[in-house]
């Protein structure tokens, strides 16, 4: 059903490339990257992995890739860093071509109608430097890129729609493998999409997104109970997110249900808009924030390490070295400054009020992130809780 239904969404035909990064056993892989370009007799290349990735998107020039939000982060980071090392004539004139075409979408993809005079520029900026961007980074025949797995930062939606590249951002689990996603020319930012055709969902009193149809599973094997923990009589499986459907028919998620924190003042805080807030700073590269049962949020935040060593060495800190660097009071003013910038629009009580600083980058390989790149929040707590324990209890 997902791979019939996609394809009344997205045109595809057996001349479409597909570049295959995510793991197979991944459900977003195995169903859109996977069995859909084979119900169409499209080619699939297989990637080397992750730090081959950028290369074979140019030498491939696939027409269609599947990630996770965090590979095209890097990718709009790196391109950003790429032209700021440019001459500063050039540099200017790609930020304004830039500047224009994220202009045009962000009007666009709130469901506005942008200007005539905003359009032709939005063209001429594309036809003269955006293309080449394009070119360079997905190797120029790329005619969508699918999001999932994580929400998407606003951002990196912004500067792929501006440079030419439609971003579909979705939604799905592995007991349902496609519930939602944007539409090429109907995206949304901020959503997830509308929903797949056959697909129904409504929301819980508590928030929390019910679907069914054709794909859902039949149970959990050899697990009644458990099947019947998340399927309910209706036939309605209870996700676990945390959601709304707006008036015209697009979904958005909030966060994990189970993520949710309850201050000791009874205030909710959905942790995962606002982590995803702070990692738009060029010096974080991964904030979990904690407080359960707690008078205030906490957070422990992993420094963007090459961004912050470049930082130490513009401000000719003695030492480079990352153990030594996050205990350095300017990294901590340098990290507190960042914070309060991007608090702005969030309630007293969701700001952090207290963070630690950690040198270890999250790995797979070392538990904290799974194979799809997402955080694994439960084993972040474990393995920082005398950190978070002090920060919850005494404020430091």
């Amino acid at each position: 059903h997902t791979s019939l239904a996609a394809r009344k969404i997205v045109r595809l035909d057996e001349t479409d490339i597909f570049l295959s990064f995510l793991p197979l056993c991944h459900i977003f892989e195995r169903t859109a990257g996977h069995y859909l370009p084979l119900s169409i007799g499209a080619l699939i290349i297989y990637s080397e992995g992750i730090f081959a990735v950028a290369g074979e998107l140019v030498d491939v020039r696939p027409t269609a890739f599947l990630c996770v939000p965090r590979l095209y982060e890097a990718m709009h980071d790196k391109i950003l860093e790429q032209i700021a090392k440019m001459p500063a004539r050039k540099r200017d004139f790609v930020r304004r071509a830039l500047d224009i075409a994220q202009k045009y979408v962000g009007i666009q993809s709130t469901a506005g109608r942008p200007g005539l005079l905003l359009g032709l520029q939005a063209a001429l900026a594309d036809r003269l430097i955006l293309r080449h961007i394009r070119q360079k980074a997905t190797g120029g025949r790329i005619r969508f890129l699918v999001a999932g797995g994580a929400p998407l930062d606003a951002r990196t939606f912004t500067f792929f729609q501006a440079i030419g590249v439609n971003i579909l951002e979705g939604y799905g689990l592995t007991e349902l493998p496609v519930i939602s996603v944007n539409r090429p020319g109907r995206q949304r930012r901020g959503t997830v999409g509308e929903l797949l055709p056959g697909i129904e969902a409504r929301i819980a009193e508590d928030g929390e997104i019910l679907a069914k149809g054709p794909s859902l599973m039949r149970g959990y094997f050899g697990k009644p109970e458990d099947t019947a923990q998340v399927i309910d009589p209706e036939g309605w499986f209870h996700t676990g997110d945390i959601g709304e459907l707006t008036s015209d028919g697009y979904l958005k998620i909030t966060d994990r249900k189970k993520d949710i924190i309850v201050l000791a003042n009874g205030k909710n805080v959905a942790p995962q808009p606002i982590e995803a807030k702070l990692k738009t700073s060029p010096y974080i590269a991964e904030a979990v924030l904690f407080g359960d049962r707690s008078n205030a949020i906490v957070a422990v935040i992993v420094p963007a390490l090459d961004r912050l060593r470049e930082w130490a060495r513009s401000q000719q800190l003695p030492t480079t070295d990352m153990q030594e660097l996050v205990a350095r009071p300017e990294v901590r003013a340098l990290i507190k400054r960042e914070l309060d910038r991007l608090s702005d629009g969030l309630a007293d009580f969701e700001r952090i009020k207290r963070f630690a600083l950690v040198p270890n980058p999250f790995t797979i390989e070392g538990g904290e992130l799974t194979p799809t790149l997402k955080v694994k929040r439960r084993i972040v707590a474990q393995k920082y809780s005398a950190i978070v324990e002090q920060l919850t209890r005494s404020g430091v």
